[in-house]
Protein backbone atom coordinates (compact mmCIF):
# COMPACT_ATOMS: atom_id res chain seq x y z
CA UNK A 1 0.00 0.00 0.00
CA UNK A 2 1.34 3.40 -0.99
CA UNK A 3 2.06 5.73 1.92
CA UNK A 4 -0.10 8.85 1.95
CA UNK A 5 2.49 11.45 2.95
CA UNK A 6 0.10 14.36 2.38
CA UNK A 7 -2.33 12.94 4.93
CA UNK A 8 0.50 12.42 7.43
CA UNK A 9 1.69 16.00 7.02
CA UNK A 10 -1.79 17.54 7.20
CA UNK A 11 -2.59 15.55 10.35
CA UNK A 12 0.63 16.68 12.02
CA UNK A 13 -0.06 20.28 10.99
CA UNK A 14 -3.50 20.03 12.56
CA UNK A 15 -2.04 18.94 15.89
CA UNK A 16 0.60 21.65 15.77
CA UNK A 17 -1.95 24.37 14.99
CA UNK A 18 -4.00 23.27 17.99
CA UNK A 19 -0.96 23.83 20.19
CA UNK A 20 -0.12 27.11 18.46
CA UNK A 21 -3.60 28.47 19.21
CA UNK A 22 -3.01 28.06 22.92
CA UNK A 23 -2.01 31.66 23.66
CA UNK A 24 -0.73 30.82 27.15
CA UNK A 25 1.86 28.43 25.75
CA UNK A 26 2.97 29.95 22.48
CA UNK A 27 4.63 33.34 22.05
CA UNK A 28 5.26 33.85 18.36
CA UNK A 29 8.06 36.40 18.56
CA UNK A 30 9.33 36.57 22.14
CA UNK A 31 11.24 39.73 23.02
CA UNK A 32 13.24 37.69 25.47
CA UNK A 33 13.53 34.04 26.41
CA UNK A 34 12.51 34.84 30.00
CA UNK A 35 8.85 35.20 28.93
CA UNK A 36 8.57 31.58 27.85
CA UNK A 37 6.64 29.29 30.21
CA UNK A 38 7.52 25.93 28.68
CA UNK A 39 11.01 26.43 27.35
CA UNK A 40 14.52 27.19 28.46
CA UNK A 41 16.24 30.27 27.09
CA UNK A 42 18.14 28.07 24.65
CA UNK A 43 14.86 26.80 23.15
CA UNK A 44 13.10 30.18 23.29
CA UNK A 45 15.63 32.01 21.17
CA UNK A 46 14.28 33.57 17.97
CA UNK A 47 16.27 31.21 15.74
CA UNK A 48 14.17 28.32 17.08
CA UNK A 49 11.05 29.93 15.60
CA UNK A 50 12.23 28.57 12.26
CA UNK A 51 10.92 25.19 13.42
CA UNK A 52 7.39 26.61 13.25
CA UNK A 53 8.05 28.06 9.79
CA UNK A 54 9.33 24.71 8.49
CA UNK A 55 6.03 23.10 9.47
CA UNK A 56 4.17 25.09 6.81
CA UNK A 57 5.56 23.00 3.94
CA UNK A 58 3.53 20.23 2.29
CA UNK A 59 6.56 18.36 0.97
CA UNK A 60 7.91 15.43 3.03
CA UNK A 61 11.43 15.88 1.66
CA UNK A 62 11.46 19.61 2.37
CA UNK A 63 10.19 19.11 5.94
CA UNK A 64 12.72 16.41 6.81
CA UNK A 65 15.61 17.91 4.84
CA UNK A 66 15.27 21.36 6.37
CA UNK A 67 14.84 19.90 9.86
CA UNK A 68 18.07 17.96 9.37
CA UNK A 69 19.94 20.79 7.67
CA UNK A 70 18.90 23.73 9.85
CA UNK A 71 21.02 22.66 12.81
CA UNK A 72 18.04 23.34 15.09
CA UNK A 73 17.42 19.63 15.77
CA UNK A 74 20.54 17.88 14.43
CA UNK A 75 24.09 19.13 15.03
CA UNK A 76 25.72 20.58 11.89
CA UNK A 77 28.83 18.53 12.70
CA UNK A 78 26.94 15.72 10.99
CA UNK A 79 26.90 17.40 7.57
CA UNK A 80 28.12 15.75 4.39
CA UNK A 81 30.43 16.88 2.97
CA UNK A 82 32.68 18.23 5.72
CA UNK A 83 36.18 17.34 6.84
CA UNK A 84 34.72 15.52 9.87
CA UNK A 85 31.93 13.61 8.13
CA UNK A 86 33.95 10.71 6.68
CA UNK A 87 36.16 10.04 9.73
CA UNK A 88 33.17 10.19 12.12
CA UNK A 89 31.06 7.89 9.95
CA UNK A 90 33.94 5.45 9.61
CA UNK A 91 34.57 5.52 13.37
CA UNK A 92 30.92 4.73 14.17
CA UNK A 93 30.82 1.86 11.63
CA UNK A 94 34.01 0.46 13.19
CA UNK A 95 32.54 0.73 16.69
CA UNK A 96 29.37 -1.09 15.61
CA UNK A 97 31.37 -3.95 14.11
CA UNK A 98 34.14 -4.36 16.66
CA UNK A 99 32.46 -3.38 19.92
CA UNK A 100 28.83 -4.37 19.37
CA UNK A 101 29.46 -7.19 16.87
CA UNK A 102 27.04 -5.50 14.47
CA UNK A 103 28.47 -5.71 10.95
CA UNK A 104 26.52 -3.49 8.56
CA UNK A 105 27.63 -5.70 5.66
CA UNK A 106 25.76 -8.65 7.18
CA UNK A 107 22.68 -7.27 8.96
CA UNK A 108 19.21 -6.89 7.34
CA UNK A 109 18.66 -4.04 4.88
CA UNK A 110 16.23 -2.28 7.26
CA UNK A 111 19.19 -0.97 9.27
CA UNK A 112 19.75 2.19 7.26
CA UNK A 113 18.79 5.85 7.13
CA UNK A 114 15.31 6.71 5.85
CA UNK A 115 15.11 7.06 2.03
CA UNK A 116 13.79 10.62 2.37
CA UNK A 117 16.84 11.76 4.36
CA UNK A 118 18.73 14.83 3.15
CA UNK A 119 21.81 14.13 1.01
CA UNK A 120 23.54 16.81 3.08
CA UNK A 121 23.55 14.51 6.13
CA UNK A 122 23.60 11.04 4.53
CA UNK A 123 25.59 8.94 2.07
CA UNK A 124 25.16 5.56 0.35
CA UNK A 125 27.78 2.97 1.29
CA UNK A 126 27.48 -0.49 -0.27
CA UNK A 127 23.90 0.34 -1.28
CA UNK A 128 22.97 1.24 2.31
CA UNK A 129 22.03 4.86 3.10
CA UNK A 130 23.77 6.01 6.28
CA UNK A 131 24.11 9.15 8.36
CA UNK A 132 26.04 10.03 11.50
CA UNK A 133 22.82 10.68 13.40
CA UNK A 134 21.39 7.28 12.48
CA UNK A 135 24.56 5.34 13.38
CA UNK A 136 25.00 7.22 16.65
CA UNK A 137 21.45 6.51 17.80
CA UNK A 138 21.69 2.91 16.54
CA UNK A 139 24.75 2.38 18.76
CA UNK A 140 22.87 3.65 21.81
CA UNK A 141 19.81 1.54 20.99
CA UNK A 142 21.84 -1.63 20.46
CA UNK A 143 23.73 -1.03 23.69
CA UNK A 144 20.48 -0.74 25.62
CA UNK A 145 18.90 -3.77 23.98
CA UNK A 146 22.05 -5.82 24.71
CA UNK A 147 21.88 -4.84 28.39
CA UNK A 148 18.18 -5.08 29.24
CA UNK A 149 15.23 -6.90 27.69
CA UNK A 150 13.11 -4.42 25.75
CA UNK A 151 10.91 -6.93 23.94
CA UNK A 152 7.28 -5.74 24.22
CA UNK A 153 8.58 -2.95 26.44
CA UNK A 154 6.80 0.31 27.21
CA UNK A 155 9.27 3.13 26.60
CA UNK A 156 9.01 6.88 27.15
CA UNK A 157 11.56 9.18 25.59
CA UNK A 158 11.82 12.72 26.92
CA UNK A 159 12.89 15.03 24.10
CA UNK A 160 12.74 12.79 21.03
CA UNK A 161 14.04 15.32 18.50
CA UNK A 162 13.47 14.16 14.93
CA UNK A 163 12.65 10.62 16.10
CA UNK A 164 15.81 8.78 15.03
CA UNK A 165 16.31 7.11 18.42
CA UNK A 166 12.68 5.95 18.48
CA UNK A 167 13.06 4.57 14.95
CA UNK A 168 16.23 2.66 15.85
CA UNK A 169 14.56 1.08 18.87
CA UNK A 170 11.61 0.02 16.72
CA UNK A 171 13.91 -1.48 14.07
CA UNK A 172 15.58 -3.58 16.77
CA UNK A 173 12.41 -4.45 18.70
CA UNK A 174 9.26 -4.27 16.62
CA UNK A 175 7.14 -5.25 19.63
CA UNK A 176 7.88 -2.27 21.87
CA UNK A 177 5.45 0.59 22.57
CA UNK A 178 7.09 3.99 22.34
CA UNK A 179 5.98 7.41 23.63
CA UNK A 180 7.75 10.72 23.02
CA UNK A 181 7.31 13.75 25.29
CA UNK A 182 8.50 16.95 23.63
CA UNK A 183 7.78 20.55 22.68
CA UNK A 184 4.90 20.71 20.14
CA UNK A 185 6.98 22.16 17.32
CA UNK A 186 9.48 19.29 17.66
CA UNK A 187 6.71 16.69 17.98
CA UNK A 188 5.53 17.89 14.59
CA UNK A 189 8.73 16.64 12.96
CA UNK A 190 8.98 13.37 14.91
CA UNK A 191 5.33 12.59 14.07
CA UNK A 192 5.90 13.15 10.33
CA UNK A 193 9.24 11.31 10.42
CA UNK A 194 8.01 8.24 12.30
CA UNK A 195 4.63 7.87 10.60
CA UNK A 196 6.38 8.10 7.23
CA UNK A 197 8.90 5.49 8.41
CA UNK A 198 6.31 3.08 9.84
CA UNK A 199 3.05 3.78 7.96
CA UNK A 200 1.46 0.46 9.04
CA UNK A 201 1.94 1.01 12.78
CA UNK A 202 -0.61 2.43 15.21
CA UNK A 203 -0.13 6.10 16.20
CA UNK A 204 -1.69 8.41 18.78
CA UNK A 205 -1.17 12.14 19.29
CA UNK A 206 -2.39 13.12 22.77
CA UNK A 207 -4.49 16.27 22.44
CA UNK A 208 -5.81 16.95 25.95
CA UNK A 209 -5.55 16.08 29.63
CA UNK A 210 -8.32 13.46 29.53
CA UNK A 211 -6.65 11.57 26.70
CA UNK A 212 -3.37 11.63 28.60
CA UNK A 213 -4.95 10.48 31.87
CA UNK A 214 -6.61 7.53 30.10
CA UNK A 215 -3.55 6.55 28.06
CA UNK A 216 -2.88 2.82 27.64
CA UNK A 217 0.52 2.81 26.01
CA UNK A 218 0.42 -0.90 25.16
CA UNK A 219 -2.35 -0.22 22.62
CA UNK A 220 -0.08 1.83 20.35
CA UNK A 221 3.25 1.60 18.60
CA UNK A 222 3.98 5.33 18.89
CA UNK A 223 2.42 7.99 21.13
CA UNK A 224 3.22 11.71 20.99
CA UNK A 225 2.70 13.77 24.16
CA UNK A 226 3.12 17.57 24.25
CA UNK A 227 5.37 18.53 27.17
CA UNK A 228 2.60 20.53 28.82
CA UNK A 229 0.59 17.30 29.32
CA UNK A 230 3.36 15.10 30.71
CA UNK A 231 2.22 15.46 34.32
CA UNK A 232 -1.23 14.16 33.29
CA UNK A 233 0.05 10.66 32.55
CA UNK A 234 -1.69 7.96 34.64
CA UNK A 235 -0.39 7.73 38.20
CA UNK A 236 1.83 4.65 38.70
CA UNK A 237 1.69 3.76 35.00
CA UNK A 238 4.14 0.91 34.38
CA UNK A 239 7.03 2.04 32.18
CA UNK A 240 9.90 -0.30 31.41
CA UNK A 241 12.31 2.40 30.28
CA UNK A 242 12.48 6.20 30.36
CA UNK A 243 15.29 7.64 28.26
CA UNK A 244 16.79 11.00 27.39
CA UNK A 245 19.75 11.80 25.16
CA UNK A 246 21.32 15.24 24.99
CA UNK A 247 18.35 17.38 26.03
CA UNK A 248 17.92 17.47 29.83
CA UNK A 249 20.96 19.74 29.98
CA UNK A 250 19.26 22.14 27.53
CA UNK A 251 16.15 22.55 29.70
CA UNK A 252 15.43 24.92 32.57
CA UNK A 253 16.58 23.49 35.90
CA UNK A 254 13.00 23.69 37.09
CA UNK A 255 11.92 21.60 34.09
CA UNK A 256 14.56 18.98 34.93
CA UNK A 257 13.09 18.83 38.45
CA UNK A 258 9.60 18.31 37.01
CA UNK A 259 10.79 15.41 34.84
CA UNK A 260 12.65 13.85 37.76
CA UNK A 261 9.42 14.11 39.75
CA UNK A 262 7.57 12.40 36.91
CA UNK A 263 10.11 9.56 36.75
CA UNK A 264 10.72 9.05 40.47
CA UNK A 265 7.33 9.85 42.04
CA UNK A 266 4.58 9.71 39.44
CA UNK A 267 5.34 6.80 37.10
CA UNK A 268 6.28 3.22 37.94
CA UNK A 269 9.62 3.14 36.12
CA UNK A 270 11.94 0.13 35.92
CA UNK A 271 14.94 1.61 34.08
CA UNK A 272 16.13 5.13 33.31
CA UNK A 273 18.75 5.86 30.65
CA UNK A 274 20.45 9.25 30.38
CA UNK A 275 23.17 10.51 28.03
CA UNK A 276 23.70 14.13 29.00
CA UNK A 277 26.10 16.94 29.82
CA UNK A 278 28.35 16.46 32.82
CA UNK A 279 31.22 18.47 34.33
CA UNK A 280 31.23 21.08 31.58
CA UNK A 281 33.55 24.04 31.98
CA UNK A 282 34.05 27.27 30.05
CA UNK A 283 36.15 25.30 27.57
CA UNK A 284 32.93 23.52 26.53
CA UNK A 285 30.11 26.06 26.96
CA UNK A 286 29.38 29.35 28.68
CA UNK A 287 28.88 27.90 32.16
CA UNK A 288 27.65 31.24 33.54
CA UNK A 289 24.22 31.15 31.90
CA UNK A 290 21.31 31.23 34.40
CA UNK A 291 19.38 28.05 35.15
CA UNK A 292 16.38 29.35 33.23
CA UNK A 293 18.54 29.43 30.11
CA UNK A 294 19.96 25.92 30.49
CA UNK A 295 20.17 23.47 33.38
CA UNK A 296 23.15 23.47 35.69
CA UNK A 297 22.63 19.81 36.61
CA UNK A 298 21.16 17.35 34.08
CA UNK A 299 20.34 14.60 36.59
CA UNK A 300 18.78 15.11 40.01
CA UNK A 301 18.25 11.63 41.46
CA UNK A 302 16.97 10.25 44.73
CA UNK A 303 18.70 7.32 46.47
CA UNK A 304 16.44 4.56 45.16
CA UNK A 305 18.46 3.51 42.12
CA UNK A 306 20.95 0.76 41.30
CA UNK A 307 23.63 1.58 38.75
CA UNK A 308 23.66 -0.79 35.77
CA UNK A 309 25.97 1.37 33.66
CA UNK A 310 28.00 4.50 34.44
CA UNK A 311 30.24 5.74 31.66
CA UNK A 312 31.86 9.17 31.64
CA UNK A 313 32.77 10.21 28.09
CA UNK A 314 31.69 6.90 26.49
CA UNK A 315 33.86 5.88 23.57
CA UNK A 316 31.11 6.04 20.95
CA UNK A 317 30.26 9.64 21.92
CA UNK A 318 33.85 10.85 21.66
CA UNK A 319 33.90 9.76 18.01
CA UNK A 320 31.59 12.72 17.38
CA UNK A 321 33.77 15.81 17.17
CA UNK A 322 31.55 18.09 19.25
CA UNK A 323 32.56 19.30 22.72
CA UNK A 324 29.01 20.15 23.78
CA UNK A 325 27.48 16.70 23.47
CA UNK A 326 30.39 14.29 23.30
CA UNK A 327 33.54 15.31 25.15
CA UNK A 328 31.76 16.03 28.46
CA UNK A 329 28.99 13.45 28.44
CA UNK A 330 27.82 11.03 31.12
CA UNK A 331 26.05 7.82 30.10
CA UNK A 332 23.96 6.29 32.87
CA UNK A 333 21.60 3.30 32.97
CA UNK A 334 19.98 2.87 36.37
CA UNK A 335 17.40 0.46 37.73
CA UNK A 336 14.66 1.54 40.15
CA UNK A 337 14.72 -0.21 43.52
CA UNK A 338 11.22 -1.62 44.21
CA UNK A 339 9.36 0.08 47.07
CA UNK A 340 9.16 -3.09 49.15
CA UNK A 341 12.96 -3.52 49.10
CA UNK A 342 13.97 -0.01 50.12
CA UNK A 343 13.61 -0.47 53.90
CA UNK A 344 16.06 -3.36 53.81
CA UNK A 345 18.88 -1.16 52.49
CA UNK A 346 21.27 0.67 54.81
CA UNK A 347 22.15 3.64 52.62
CA UNK A 348 24.49 5.13 55.22
CA UNK A 349 26.51 1.91 55.43
CA UNK A 350 26.66 1.70 51.65
CA UNK A 351 27.93 5.27 51.35
CA UNK A 352 30.60 4.71 54.03
CA UNK A 353 31.87 1.66 52.15
CA UNK A 354 32.03 3.63 48.90
CA UNK A 355 33.83 6.55 50.57
CA UNK A 356 36.57 4.18 51.75
CA UNK A 357 37.01 3.12 48.14
CA UNK A 358 37.11 6.76 47.04
CA UNK A 359 40.05 7.46 49.37
CA UNK A 360 42.28 5.37 47.08
CA UNK A 361 41.67 7.83 44.23
CA UNK A 362 41.17 11.05 46.19
CA UNK A 363 44.54 12.57 45.26
CA UNK A 364 44.27 11.84 41.55
CA UNK A 365 40.50 12.53 41.30
CA UNK A 366 40.30 9.88 38.60
CA UNK A 367 37.15 8.76 36.80
CA UNK A 368 36.75 6.08 39.49
CA UNK A 369 36.70 8.78 42.19
CA UNK A 370 34.21 10.86 40.19
CA UNK A 371 31.91 7.84 39.74
CA UNK A 372 32.02 6.96 43.44
CA UNK A 373 31.33 10.53 44.55
CA UNK A 374 28.50 10.88 42.04
CA UNK A 375 26.93 7.72 43.47
CA UNK A 376 27.50 8.69 47.11
CA UNK A 377 26.00 12.17 46.65
CA UNK A 378 22.79 10.56 45.40
CA UNK A 379 22.91 7.69 47.91
CA UNK A 380 23.49 9.67 51.11
CA UNK A 381 23.36 13.46 50.56
CA UNK A 382 24.73 14.66 53.89
CA UNK A 383 26.36 18.07 54.18
CA UNK A 384 29.82 16.46 54.57
CA UNK A 385 29.47 14.33 51.44
CA UNK A 386 28.00 17.12 49.32
CA UNK A 387 30.77 19.47 50.49
CA UNK A 388 33.41 17.03 49.19
CA UNK A 389 31.72 16.91 45.80
CA UNK A 390 31.04 20.64 45.77
CA UNK A 391 34.69 21.48 46.49
CA UNK A 392 35.71 19.34 43.53
CA UNK A 393 33.23 21.13 41.25
CA UNK A 394 34.65 24.50 42.31
CA UNK A 395 38.21 23.29 41.72
CA UNK A 396 37.49 22.45 38.08
CA UNK A 397 35.04 25.35 37.61
CA UNK A 398 32.20 23.06 36.49
CA UNK A 399 28.72 24.14 35.48
CA UNK A 400 27.20 22.03 38.31
CA UNK A 401 28.73 24.45 40.84
CA UNK A 402 25.59 26.61 40.54
CA UNK A 403 23.30 23.73 41.47
CA UNK A 404 25.33 22.43 44.40
CA UNK A 405 26.01 25.89 45.81
CA UNK A 406 22.28 26.24 46.40
CA UNK A 407 22.20 22.87 48.18
CA UNK A 408 25.20 23.80 50.34
CA UNK A 409 23.53 27.09 51.24
CA UNK A 410 20.63 25.13 52.78
CA UNK A 411 23.09 23.42 55.12
CA UNK A 412 25.13 26.57 55.78
CA UNK A 413 23.42 29.92 54.99
CA UNK A 414 26.75 31.70 55.54
CA UNK A 415 28.76 29.66 53.05
CA UNK A 416 30.99 31.83 50.87
CA UNK A 417 29.96 32.34 47.29
CA UNK A 418 32.32 30.52 44.85
CA UNK A 419 35.02 32.91 43.73
CA UNK A 420 34.62 34.41 40.24
CA UNK A 421 31.46 32.39 39.59
CA UNK A 422 28.97 34.86 38.16
CA UNK A 423 25.75 34.56 36.16
CA UNK A 424 25.35 36.18 32.73
CA UNK A 425 21.87 37.28 31.63
CA UNK A 426 22.10 37.25 27.82
CA UNK A 427 19.24 39.61 26.99
CA UNK A 428 20.74 42.42 29.07
CA UNK A 429 24.36 41.35 29.01
CA UNK A 430 24.65 41.92 32.75
CA UNK A 431 26.47 39.91 35.39
CA UNK A 432 25.11 39.09 38.83
CA UNK A 433 25.78 36.67 41.65
CA UNK A 434 23.12 34.11 42.56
Amino acid sequence: MKTNYKEIISTSQKYLNQEKNNKELFIQYPNSWKFSKMKSGMWSNKNKFKLWQLSESNSLEKIIHEAQESGLIINKTYFNPSKNFGPILEGLIYYLKNTLNFDLDKVPEKYCEVPFSSPKVSISINNRLLSIQFLYKLIISLGLNNTINLSNAKIIEIGGGLGTFARCNKLINKTNHYAIIDLPETLYFSYVFLRSSFPEEKFLYVENEKQCQDLELEKYDFVFIPARLAQCLPKDMKVDLVCNTHSLGEMRQQTVAHYMQLIQKHLNVTFFYSLNRYLQTNEDINIHMPEDYLASCSLVLDQFWKIKLWNYKPQFSTIINSNIDSQTTLEVLIERIPTNERRKIDFTKQSEKLLKQAEKYSTLKSDKWIKIMWEVVNLNPTSKIIKMYYDYLISINARETIFYYKIMKKFDPNIAYPKDFYITYPEKNILIRI
